[in-house]
């Protein structure tokens, strides 16, 4: 069997387990609200920092609704007040890991509402429930941000 063959036998065997990118549109900006988000916004931890503030504001009743990365290790988020019964984050991922992130938490009933690029292509990115979607969606507004979509 020639090397070619070979080849293409492998890579129909590994097909099925080949991710394909989705188009990825990330959460929009608005120029105009950059103070209202600097106001918002954590300072930048590092991820086990990052992770332990996280979970500490979420015993006081907040939860992400916008992660951004620095470009090297380093997060900031800002939380929203309305419980979305239901949420996961995913920070510094390639943009397969978000295609997949978003593809098994929207099997869950969960909808991607914000997803952010940081200067050396790694992602973060916010899904909620989507019965709370319009509610939670609606605190990032008065930010500026906008909503976020991965399609496949």
């Amino acid at each position: 069997m020639s090397i070619h063959r070979f080849a293409m036998i492998l890579a129909t065997m590994m097909a099925p387990f080949v991710l394909l990118a989705g188009d990825l549109s990330v959460s929009s900006l608005d120029s105009h609200r950059n103070q209202e988000r600097r106001r918002v916004f954590s300072d930048w931890m590092g991820g086990s920092e990052f992770e332990a503030f996280v979970e500490e504001q979420k015993h006081k009743g907040k939860f992400p609704i916008y992660i951004e990365g620095n470009g090297a290790s380093e997060y900031r988020v800002i939380f929203g007040e309305v419980d979305p019964r239901g949420w996961y984050f995913y920070y510094g991922g390639r943009e397969d890991d978000m295609v997949h992130y978003n593809r098994q938490h929207s099997s869950k009933g969960l909808k991607l509402l914000t997803l952010s690029k940081s200067r050396s292509d790694r992602y973060s990115a916010v899904w909620i429930s989507e019965r709370s979607y319009a509610e939670v969606s609606a605190q990032l507004e008065p930010l500026g941000i906008g909503l976020a979509s991965i399609s496949d």
